[in-house]
């Protein structure tokens, strides 16, 4: 449900937006709203696919499952990078709510119901230490991953008008190529990590990640190095996301 209200947020936020008739705060407590849904979203959809994929395709499909962000982030840049400008950005928001909406309908159709516990659930009092160090390096790891990966992909269409006089439409639609490069990387994993084992792949990940991150906004450099540079480093990041899932 929260996913639904996070749809249906973005349209309200977008019409009243659009009238001027609410203050900042509320567009604020929308955008609050909407976070929830994400992560709700985020949270649950790997544990439904585990529980509803074979043994031995888990960790695939949750590689698979760690691209999720990288192809709606490509498509909406691109797409926002033209249809934003001309539609204005207001009914580009309300689009957006209603595709989120809609998908949620969608869902609730087409998901299979949750399954009945099998015996009792397991003693969630016990002290979160529990979980073991390699769980909580893993998600320290993950959090900083996702905090360099979102701040190369956020930042870049700003740099690419500031430091290079790209147009939005220009700037959206290389980000969203950018972006790409995350799939190619799991994709990579999938096949590198099988061969090689996941130390290889992770320390090579790891280390281009770290060093295209800040040429990629070096003023210093053309736009075709900057571009590159932030394709590598997001390149990386898609190994490194593909890893995580699938360790789970």
């Amino acid at each position: 449900m929260l996913f639904c209200f996070s749809g249906v947020d973005c349209l309200l936020s977008a019409f009243w937006l659009q009238h001027r008739h609410h203050p900042p705060p509320f567009f604020l407590l929308m955008r609050a709203v909407e976070g929830i849904g994400y992560l709700a979203i985020v949270v649950a959809a790997p544990t439904l696919i585990a529980e509803n994929a074979a043994e031995r395709n888990q960790p695939a499909a949750l590689a698979l499952w760690g691209t999720f962000f990288t192809p709606g982030l490509s498509l909406a840049a691109i797409a926002g990078g033209t249809l934003a400008p001309a539609w204005g950005w207001q009914a580009w928001f309300a689009a957006n709510g209603g595709l989120v909406a809609a998908t949620a309908v969608v869902g609730f159709l087409l998901l299979p119901p949750e399954k009945e516990a099998r015996g009792p659930l397991p003693d969630s009092s016990g002290p979160p230490a529990g979980l073991g160090t390699a769980a909580w390096l893993l998600g320290g790891a993950f959090l900083g991953l996702t905090l360099l990966s979102l701040s190369i992909l956020s930042m870049m269409p700003t740099f690419l008008i500031e430091a290079h006089g790209f147009t939005s439409a220009q700037a959206g639609s290389t980000t969203g190529l950018i972006a790409l490069a995350s799939i190619a990387g799991s994709l990579a994993y999938g096949l590198l990590g099988r061969r090689t084992g996941p130390i290889t792949p992770i320390v090579a990940a790891a280390i281009l990640l770290v060093a295209s991150a800040l040429p990629a906004f070096e003023p210093g450099f053309d736009s075709s190095a900057a571009v590159t540079a932030a394709t590598v480093a997001v390149f990386g990041s898609g190994i490194l996301m593909a890893f995580t899932f699938s360790a789970v």
